[in-house]
């Protein structure tokens, strides 16, 4: 896969091939997963070997979400603070 965007930015997607995040992926999908809570999906071909075997898997992932297990997600839909953080603290 070839991709001919020279633009310098660096995109973080975990578990997401390199060559999907530099083709696919733009800065403009961030703000769209985070404003709009839409979920982006990754698509791609990838070579796993099963019992020496090798075989190539198309793999289907969620590139970009909203939600997130480990992290309260402020107000603003930007910040965010792990879960069990003293100013997350419920007055009873």
């Amino acid at each position: 896969m070839r991709c001919d965007d020279k633009t310098q930015n660096k995109l973080k997607a975990k578990g997401i091939i390199k060559a999907y995040r530099e083709c696919k992926l733009r800065h403009k999908h961030f703000p769209r997963a985070l404003r709009k809570k839409k979920t982006t999906k990754a698509k791609f071909w990838q070579i796993r070997s099963s019992e020496h075997n090798l075989k190539t898997v198309l793999v289907n992932k969620s590139a970009l979400n909203l939600a997130d297990c480990k992290h309260y997600i402020l107000p603003n839909r930007i910040q965010t603070l792990a879960f069990g953080h003293y100013s997350l603290r419920y007055n009873d």
